[in-house]
């Protein structure tokens, strides 16, 4: 099907090289996105069943950093469709091989820890394994209509839920024609429900911040304050407890937690408004560091996923009590490195994945010729 042209789609008026991002801007969203995982790590490190109350300070920013990534995934689809990905195919393929190419082996390592963990410590692992969480989280519908069961220890899937979805709608709105663009897309978000929708202007930010950039010109008088003021405002408010209404999560959502989850993401967006002012001066100050960035921000995904599952079968097997300097060391040390190891064999190989799906997908204008 042809490609109709979108705001999503051409970035029209920006001034802005669209083949690739600016180096700095993309170094910094390596460093947020690697942040962001981090964040949830140790929000699930103050787990009462993992460590506990020496990190127990940082469950506010676990909700915050799942924010965080689904304005990231508007401004990074928003580029990708601009760019790389012109056609439903290559869009497909590659929303495809991100997903699969980390979500197959967590799901597979998730049934393998969990099972061996609870044969070892039963009451560690309160979610079963089930078929039919099983089922859902492949076809990411494991948050439709209000759905919210997990699949064992792996408790941060739940996002995937609601991103997918994203990639759908996005892919729908482009590659479409006509009233098809907006009938689709609505078609499937109404198809996994309105607590998936209700997030989509999360996502939809992080799109209009793309196509931004272009009035975001280095301006370190303008960009230093904002860069600044925005971390500033965000521990402010952490402090006077704002953000204490949506600390168990933002998957389930009153309109007092919507409103909170809005600000939320609009404090970042200012926040990465002024890192793209500051883009040249970005470049210089992370260029040192550049090889260190991108290795550990491509195992964030992986991080994000296999963190709890990792984290749970170490502490099962755990031979010192949970209190012991010597086992918060193993849980940390041990899920990270158990996560950098599946990173290579999963986020690592997206190239291996795509293939295999261009395989099982065929170019037809390829078999034409």
């Amino acid at each position: 099907m042809p490609k109709s042209k979108s705001w999503m789609a051409v970035p029209a008026m920006t001034g802005i090289d669209p083949i690739r991002l600016d180096p700095g801007m993309s170094l910094y969203l390596d460093v947020v996105r690697l942040l962001a995982a981090l964040s949830v790590f140790g929000f699930h490190l103050g787990y009462g069943k993992l460590i506990g109350a020496p990190f127990a300070f940082l469950h506010v920013f676990g909700s915050n950093a799942v924010i965080v990534f689904f304005v990231l995934s508007g401004f990074v689809i928003s580029h990708v469709l601009a760019t790389s990905e012109k056609s439903p195919r290559a869009y497909a393929l590659a929303r495809l091989s991100r997903l699969y190419s980390v979500v197959i082996p967590a799901l597979i390592l998730t049934i393998a820890l969990d099972t061996l963990g609870a044969h070892a410590d039963p009451g560690l692992y309160p979610i079963p394994l089930t078929m039919a969480a099983f089922v859902a989280d492949l076809f990411f519908v494991n948050a439709q209509w209000y759905h919210g069961s997990a699949f064992g220890s792996m408790v941060t899937y739940w996002s995937l839920g609601f991103e997918a979805w994203y990639y759908v709608a996005a892919g729908l709105f482009v590659f479409c024609r006509g009233y098809g663009r907006i009938v689709w897309p609505a078609l499937a978000l109404l198809f996994v429900g309105p607590n998936v929708a209700k997030l989509l202007p999360l996502w939809l930010l992080g799109a209009a911040l793309y196509h931004m950039r272009g009035y975001l010109r280095p301006n370190a008088l303008l960009g230093i304050p904002l860069f600044l003021f925005t971390i500033g405002l965000f521990f402010l408010a952490r402090g006077e407890g704002f953000f204490e209404p949506i600390t168990k999560g933002i998957e389930s959502q009153d309109a007092r937690q919507l409103m909170i989850i809005y600000a939320s993401g609009l404090l970042f967006a200012a926040h990465i408004a002024g890192a793209q002012m500051l883009a040249p001066w970005l470049a210089k100050g992370l260029a040192l560091i550049e090889k260190p960035i991108r290795w550990t921000a491509g195992a964030s995904f992986t991080l994000y996923l296999a963190h709890v599952p990792l984290a749970f079968f170490i502490v099962s097997h755990d031979p010192w009590r949970i209190s012991d300097w010597r086992s918060m060391a193993l849980i940390i040390a041990g899920t990270l490195a158990g996560t950098l190891l599946l990173a290579e064999l999963s986020e690592r190989r997206k190239a291996m994945w795509k293939k295999l799906f261009a395989h099982l997908w065929p170019d037809a204008a390829s078999n034409a010729g």
